[in-house]
């Protein structure tokens, strides 16, 4: 009879401890899943740059373009700054799209990235990193990274002023010819607050191969914005792109007019 109840208790065993850890490994499961979606929630991965000390923004603009493409277009996109001690990070991606009587007159992406490191004299050292996709301007893509000098020859709280130089390599692909260069950079960057809620800046970058300095390609933008509330501002600026050896049938310029609204996370 011991035997029996023995055996018993040997097959009620295991039995008994299936459901249970089937049960363990369900929870352990929700678990993950609960922290994968806290992850991978846009919101939830803003709140966490938050934490961080970046500050975000999205913005959604309408303008109308002329050269390349003398039409309306929609554009969208983000960024995102930090300043920790003497560093200074930036991200900027943005997209446009336009249609003309049906047809497809505008499918730019533009991206930007950059990183600075400010010393006592306002002298700064960094790099940058751009990307451009332009199907309309026959650029299937150009990427290039640079190193940076500049300097703040004016800082304060209501205006700065920072030109700045370097060298960098880039790559690219224009009317399905590829080509890679080494590249000198110019870049003039600047800000003036007109009041505690509106601001001019602009931007100025020129970049110019050094084995081809007349092949250069130039990304400039000024413009004035307007915070609204906490969180909205109203900015409208203008954006040129100059090409100096520009695709077969293609105009140097690429001239927009530009009206956005901007959601500060």
């Amino acid at each position: 009879m011991l035997n029996i109840f023995r055996l018993c208790i040997l097959i009620s065993y295991p039995l008994s401890i299936t459901p249970l850890h089937a049960a363990v490994t369900a929870v352990s499961r929700l678990d993950s899943i609960e922290k994968s979606k806290k992850h991978t929630d846009p919101l939830k991965i803003w709140t966490l740059l938050q934490d961080h000390g970046w500050k975000s923004t999205v913005h959604f603009g309408a303008s109308v373009s002329q050269e390349n493409s003398e039409s309306s277009l929609i554009a969208a996109g983000f960024t995102l700054d930090k300043k920790r001690g003497q560093n200074e990070y930036f991200a900027k991606f943005s997209y446009a799209y336009g249609k003309d009587s049906g047809n497809v007159n505008k499918d730019e992406i533009l991206a930007n990235a950059s990183w600075k490191r400010v010393n006592s004299s306002d002298y700064y050292t960094g790099t940058r990193v751009d990307y451009r996709k332009d199907e309309l301007a026959d650029i299937s893509h150009r990427m290039g990274a640079t190193l940076l000098e500049g300097v703040f020859l004016i800082k304060d709280e209501k205006k700065w002023l920072a030109p700045e130089i370097g060298f960098g390599f880039s790559s690219q692909t224009i009317s399905d010819e590829s080509s890679q260069s080494v590249n000198f950079y110019v870049g003039v960057h600047s800000e003036f607050k007109l009041n505690e809620k509106t601001r001019i800046y602009e931007t100025f970058s020129i970049f110019s191969p050094i084995d081809q300095m007349e092949n250069y390609w130039i990304y400039g933008e000024i413009g004035i914005e307007t915070i609204l509330t906490d969180r909205v501002s109203l900015k409208l600026y203008v954006q040129d792109q100059y090409e100096a050896s520009p695709a077969a049938g293609r105009k140097h310029n690429d001239l927009r007019y530009m009206t956005a609204i901007e959601y500060r996370f």
